[in-house]
């Protein structure tokens, strides 16, 4: 649709509702049109003021040219009707006269003469006259051609009235295109403007010049809690811009009012209005005040303040001009305030990145380096800017591949993060120049809030001091393991007792996960009275050194005081006193200490914090659980332990443990005491030595030979 059709529909709309209306009028009347007759002749004169008066025309006689040129000059007539008579110099001046005047140009006028003045009727037609006729007057012919002529005089009407019309609306139309030509200049400029001050600066120029505004101000409202609780005020005065901070409580009525109507507000008189700060009015001497909101997502962010400093009403197009200012300067006002925001954010991200102890260096969707910190121009010997936009491959890849000890799979492990927009790759690799170094890296793809990839972020952080640190602290480890192997050798019994009756059984496996071994250990205890046996088996907390030494303290105290009293709860007793004594808190062991008579087939026993003890009756085929005498040896000095006694028959099996065996687990749970008993049953009727192989199988095959703690065994059998 052009501008041209647009015109003409407005146009045609308006002619007819109103220059058809004004023409109708006309047309209606045009048998009373005004007419003024001159003429010399007095008989001709009347005659024709006559017929015309008779055919319903207004007309006015005068025999005299000034008398008409002073008619005319008062109301100008539709048609003149002027006799040549015997004066024609003096009509023919008066014929120039009003067609050279602009005022009475617009007049129709026909002269009338007699067939010997024919010439000079024909002349006149030069210098402007409408027509003539010649005398004697026919009263038919002289009515058709002053209808002719009053019909063309009232469509010439038509057309000035359509002319005038028609340049009014050019120039509103021409101020509406200017006015959105303003609209525009203000959009584009904010657009591309994201500083405050200068946003301001926009919006105050455009509002002071299409608003013809004396002041402007500009009120933004600051959230705290989710209530508005500080103003903001800005205004230009004299091109400067000015910030003052001020409570919302006492000077803020206008931005509560608008908060709660969102509509513009208009004040005649500024400094008799109380929504009005006084001190404010009267500093800047305000006379007429349009507020206008600045409403951005249903929320009022602010107010603009268009003042003038005379009294003067703001009509409907100021207001919905400012409104249209006010809703282009929320915008931008707002993005503004989030670019600076964002900006502080991005000077300190792009500070923590160049100062961070890893190289970073990130490359968008097409291969392009975007970012490439301080950290990595260093580690790889470059310039930022020999690389910031460049192609990565092409450029990054070429400068920096030899620096590495496999260059060729350095690049293509490169160019393939590079084509990936979902694989998250953590590995290291190895510089050689220019010195030896270990790099762990991470490289990640980057996408937006959107969720569209925008490409990844590679990052290398030196490890060598740390790949040096954990050499030196697994060396340390396998030379303490070793040491620590070398105790616990020497505190399993080199040969088990040989009681009549009885079959004795054992094992021992250190935990395969980790560096260091633990405090599990078993013993038997050689008694000067040999119709007894005395063991012990226990677990001592911690790992490697200190436990192996702590064990060894164990061990022997154990067997010392064993060798002097062997009563169960006397042996527990002494030996929790004096790992209380001797071993630093925190330190603990779990014990349980037997003393079989082979003579009575009775077990005496003390379970002091140990997992408790499994007897598998072979009559019953059943099993009995042995009792908990006590806590864990080593925390309360003067602990009481009072000991247990059962007797066992032939085919019971007597199993003591570790919770290496019990805690043993997969990615399904624990092994647990369940799972002990069936082995113990299932192979009842096997040697000692095969039950407690047969326990340990399985709690290799239940971790997949990952035992993930030391573990021991004891297994006592009845025979006969």
């Amino acid at each position: 649709m052009t501008p041209c059709f647009v015109l003409r529909m407005v146009l045609q709309k308006w002619y007819s509702e109103e220059v058809c209306f004004k023409s109708s009028q006309f047309r209606g009347g045009f048998l009373s049109a005004r007419i003024y007759v001159a003429d010399e002749d007095t008989e001709t004169l009347e005659a024709t003021g006559a017929a015309l008066r008779e055919h319903g025309y207004n007309v006015s006689s005068f025999d005299n040219p000034q008398k008409i040129i002073d008619a005319v000059a008062n109301k100008a007539p539709d048609l003149l009707l002027v006799g040549l008579g015997s004066g024609s110099k003096t009509t023919q001046s008066l014929c120039r006269r009003f067609k050279s005047d602009v005022k009475t140009s617009h007049i129709p006028i026909l002269l009338a003469g007699n067939q010997r003045q024919l010439n000079k009727l024909i002349d006149s037609i030069d210098y402007g006259v409408d027509g003539y006729f010649i005398k004697p007057v026919n009263t038919d012919e002289l009515l058709a051609k002053i209808k002719s002529f009053v019909r063309l005089k009232a469509t010439q009407q038509e057309l000035i009235t359509a002319n005038q019309l028609l340049e009014k609306k050019e120039r509103e139309l021409a101020e509406r295109n200017n006015e959105l030509e303003n609209i525009y200049e203000i959009s584009q400029k904010l657009t591309r403007c994201l500083d405050l001050d200068k946003v301001l600066g926009v919006l105050f120029k455009k509002a002071h010049k299409l608003l013809h505004a004396d002041r402007c101000f500009l009120q933004l409202v600051f959230e705290d809690d989710k209530k508005v609780s500080e103003l903001f005020k800005t205004h230009v005065d004299f091109g400067e811009i000015k910030h003052r901070a001020m409570s919302i409580e006492k000077e803020g009525l206008l931005i509560k009012q608008a908060i709660k109507d969102k509509a513009p507000i208009i004040i005649q008189r500024a400094k008799a209005n109380h929504l009005v700060n006084k001190v404010f009015a009267y500093r800047y001497n305000l006379k007429t005040v349009l507020f206008v909101p600045l409403i951005s997502k249903d929320n009022v962010i602010g107010m603009l303040l268009i003042c003038r400093d005379k009294p003067g009403e703001f009509i409907a197009e100021h207001i919905r001009l400012a409104q249209i200012i006010g809703s282009e300067a929320a915008f931008s006002i707002e993005r503004a305030q989030l670019y600076e925001k964002t900006k502080d954010l991005h000077s300190t991200l792009k500070a923590i990145v160049d100062w961070g102890d890893s190289a970073l260096i990130m490359v968008d969707q097409n291969g392009r380096v975007g970012t490439a910190n301080k950290k990595f121009c260093e580690l790889m010997g470059l310039e930022a800017a020999e690389i910031i936009g460049k192609n990565e491959q092409k450029h990054v890849l070429q400068k920096v591949k030899h620096l590495f000890k496999d260059p060729e799979s350095f690049e293509s492990r490169f160019e393939w993060l590079s084509s990936q927009s979902s694989e998250v790759v953590n590995d290291t690799v190895e510089m050689v120049e220019p010195r030896p170094r270990a790099l762990e890296r991470f490289s990640g793809p980057v996408f937006d809030a959107s969720g569209d990839f925008m490409g990844r972020v590679n990052i290398y952080h030196d490890i060598t001091t740390r790949k040096q640190s954990e050499r030196r602290i697994k060396n340390l480890y396998r030379r303490e393991r070793k040491i620590a192997q070398i105790l616990q050798r020497n505190l399993l019994p080199k040969e088990l007792p040989d009681l009549p009756g009885y079959e004795i059984g054992t094992k021992y496996a250190a935990a395969v996960q980790g560096m260091v071994i633990g405090g599990d250990y078993y013993d038997f205890i050689p008694l000067k009275d040999k119709d007894y046996c005395a063991f012990a088996i226990g677990d001592v907390c911690g790992k490697g050194m200190q436990a192996a030494v702590q064990t060894y303290l164990v061990k022997y105290s154990l067997r010392a005081f064993a060798r002097e009293d062997p009563s169960p709860s006397v042996v527990i007793s002494r030996i929790n006193w004096t790992f209380c004594q001797e071993v630093e808190d925190g330190a603990f062991v779990t014990l349980a200490y037997g003393l079989l008579d082979h003579r009575t087939d009775t077990l005496q026993y003390c379970i002091a914090g140990h997992p408790i003890p499994v007897v598998y009756r072979h009559a019953k085929e059943d099993f009995e659980m042995l009792k908990s005498n006590g806590s864990i040896v080593g925390v309360i000095p003067d602990t009481r332990y009072d000991g247990s006694i059962i007797r066992l028959k032939q085919g019971d099996v007597a199993v003591f443990y570790t919770d290496g065996i019990t805690e043993a687990r997969n990615a399904d749970g624990f092994f647990g005491e369940e799972k002990l008993k069936e082995i113990i049953k299932s192979s009842a009727d096997m040697s000692a030595q095969a039950v407690a192989d047969k326990i340990f199988g399985s709690v290799s095959r239940f971790t997949s030979n990952h035992l993930n703690d030391d573990a021991a065994v004891i297994v006592l059998k009845k025979t006969y």
